[in-house]
């Protein structure tokens, strides 16, 4: 089946499919429906009409489609079956909501999600019904789509695309259901916590707790239940479960918004306590942002053990680093970012407080969220901070990794440019008030602006040294490291052609390995004369050589227009060194399954597998990523980032009535 047809037929399947689902779950509940044929006469009518006209063409569509004998194998029948179930568990995660909602609340009439029912027990039972005859329907749709899917993976497993299409589906999911049962479990801590009274009235009442429980009890049971799959996946053994870059990110964006949310709500319980002990009135509850805290942070901690455990069980893959050194430094920012504008705070207002002599209640209330966020912010950098900076101090491979890390540069020297613009600015303001006292200005509060200038300018000096000092000794740590190493990898680079390809390898593996010994060699005339060495040196190059870089056809005899000898030839097939053959264009020869000549990507890999031999590690290495990829990601990520934000935002709405 060709592409086009195939992607018709799924699309019709799938319209066809949610159009016989709904009209099914319609139908059902208009005939549980009280009164006369005549008041749903018309209703009833239109959805037997989409049955009997819908059905057959799902039917048709869908046997035509699976019939096919590769079907199984296809990624746009992997992607169907997901979607479609997808598209059927979230309203059945509606309904089962419903449903337990409804019965949990039935012996409280009064409970916020029967309001507005006035104790009528006929829209009680109707209500019920309904979500009922939808989670009848819907539940077996997806069931038999389930089904499906562990057949067509008994029969072709999922590899590659698939693979990643099924962790984004359970991950997905894993995630909706966490947020369910987050959001569920701060609304049930906080009407527990509201049954003692600390400075409000108790809240005794039975409303908010039913449909609280009735969304932890769905939100558990599919987080458990994707999740559980997610780990037997992980637990296979299966390479690519254990290498994936989806699961990875999926669990440090948990970490990162739990804890997030868990400063936050910490740093709002630290301030009320200040407000409190400054003698203010009270300002915020402290059952709500205690109640948030104990639940993010059990959230934190769990998807921290997951997290080791996975580090236990495999090793880290390239990009699964970059992911967890961009959780590392986001976090340090966060507390550093905090810590440094409440330390700025706290020294403005005791400048503040000693040059005035006092203060009101309105920055005794400024004080008191400038020391929470100090207090907060401090640990919140130094735990990420100490453990980035113990894997950039390793003097191994790893280590190297680090320090030369996007993420940790642009990290450092942010903070640089924040310091240096912080005492540019400071500096500033100080000249500006003396030269216009100086001149005759005047200014009501001097003495604190200027002091409030100076301290901003000591810190700003204080970050600046510390950071620079990280710059430097991530770059002596590599300069030791690359002397302890001395020259550990002989690396022999042929060229039989012009020589530009050899002269653009050895200026890379140059730059990002000054510790190897590079011995190029031309083959031909041309290449000789750009690299500095011809044919006649070909014997010694090859006396020790630890890595081979030459063109695919160095190893068949009078290729090149003969440049490339049979005694060539024999002498670069027998020596033991590890051979990276180059797949360069030739004429009359053509490579299949190798993308289009892109010589950045083959000197960027030539780097790597260069690297990797060096430190001992088996060969491997990364490829971008197509436009259609990053584009995936990118929505995957926000997806991710929107689902897990629902807790952090409706704790702020929350807490903000």
């Amino acid at each position: 089946m060709s592409t086009a047809g195939r992607w018709y037929a799924y699309l019709i399947s799938l319209i066809s499919l949610q159009a016989v689902v709904w009209a099914l779950i319609a139908l059902g509940r208009l005939l549980l429906a009280a009164g006369a044929v005549g008041d749903t006469g018309d209703a009833l009518a239109r959805n037997v009409a989409i049955v009997v006209i819908a059905l057959p063409i799902y039917l048709g569509h869908w046997r035509w489609v699976r019939r096919q004998m590769d079907e199984r194998a296809t990624l746009v029948g992997r992607l169907y079956l997901y979607v479609v179930s997808g598209a059927l568990l979230v309203p059945m995660l509606a309904n089962a909501y419903d449903l337990l909602a409804g019965l949990l609340a039935l012996p409280f009439p009064d409970a916020p999600h029967w309001r507005g029912a006035a104790g009528d027990t006929g829209v009680f039972q109707t209500s019920l019904l309904h979500a009922l005859v939808a989670l009848l329907v819907l539940g077996s749709v997806w069931t038999y789509h389930c089904l499906l899917l562990a057949g067509d993976a008994r029969a072709v497993p999922d590899a590659d695309a698939a693979a990643v299409i099924r962790r984004l589906y359970l991950l997905l999911f894993c995630a909706i259901g966490l947020t369910m049962a987050i959001f569920a479990l701060i609304g049930l801590l906080t009407w527990l916590l509201a049954q003692f009274p600390l400075t409000t009235p108790a809240i005794r009442a039975p409303a908010g707790w039913t449909d609280n429980l009735a969304l932890l009890l769905v939100g558990g049971a599919l987080f458990r239940l994707c999740w559980g799959q997610a780990q037997r996946l992980f637990t296979s053994g299966q390479e690519g479960e254990e290498q994936s870059l989806t699961r990875k990110l999926y669990l440090y964006a948990v970490l990162f918004i739990s804890a997030l949310a868990t400063v936050t709500g910490l740093t709002i319980f630290l301030a009320e306590v200040l407000r409190r002990g400054f003698g203010l009135p009270p300002d915020t509850d402290l059952r709500r942002p205690f109640a948030a805290i104990l639940v993010l942070a059990a959230v934190w901690g769990f998807h921290a053990v997951v997290l080791r455990e996975d580090a236990r069980q495999a090793d880290e893959a390239p990009r699964q680093a970059q992911i967890r050194r961009l959780y590392w430094y986001l976090m340090a920012a966060i507390g550093l970012s905090a810590f440094l504008i409440g330390l700025a705070g706290v020294i403005g207002h005791l400048i503040t407080l000693l040059a005035d002599g006092g203060f009101g209640d309105a920055l005794f209330a400024q004080l008191a969220w400038s020391i929470a966020a100090l207090l907060v912010g401090l640990p919140v950098w130094i735990v990420p901070w100490r453990a980035a900076q113990r894997a950039a101090d390793a003097e191994t491979a790893a280590g190297e990794g680090e320090r030369a890390s996007l993420v940790r540069r642009v990290y450092l020297y942010f903070f640089l440019f924040v310091a240096a613009v912080t005492v540019l600015a400071s500096l500033v303001t100080v000249v500006y008030r003396l030269l216009t006292l100086g001149l005759g200005g005047g200014e009501t509060h001097l003495v604190s602006t200027l002091a409030s200038a100076v301290a901003n300018t000591l810190i700003g000096i204080g970050v600046w040294v510390y950071h620079l000092a990280s710059v430097r000794a991530d770059a002596r740590t590599s300069a030791r490291e690359n002397a302890a190493r001395g020259i550990t990898v002989r690396i022999v680079i042929l060229d039989a052609g012009d020589g530009h390809f050899g002269r653009a390898a050895l200026e890379r593996l140059r730059r990002e390995l000054p510790d190897a010994a590079l011995l190029p060699v031309g083959l031909t005339p041309a290449a000789a004369g750009m690299l500095g060495a011809g044919p006649e040196a070909l014997p010694d190059a090859l006396a020790g050589a630890t890595l081979i870089i030459a063109p695919w056809y160095v190893v068949s005899p009078d290729a090149a227009a003969g440049a490339v000898t049979p005694d060539i030839a024999r002498a670069v097939a027998a020596s033991p060194a590890q051979k990276l053959l180059v797949p360069l264009p030739a004429p009359a020869y053509a490579w299949v399954g190798l993308a289009r000549w892109d010589l950045e990507l083959i000197l960027r890999q030539l780097a790597q597998a260069a690297r990797a031999v060096r430190d001992g590690r088996p060969i491997s290495y990364t490829y971008p990523m197509s436009g259609c990829a990053v584009i995936g990601i990118i929505i995957a990520i926000l997806l991710l980032l929107l689902l897990l934000a629902i807790p952090v935002v409706a704790y702020f709405l929350f807490t903000a009535r």
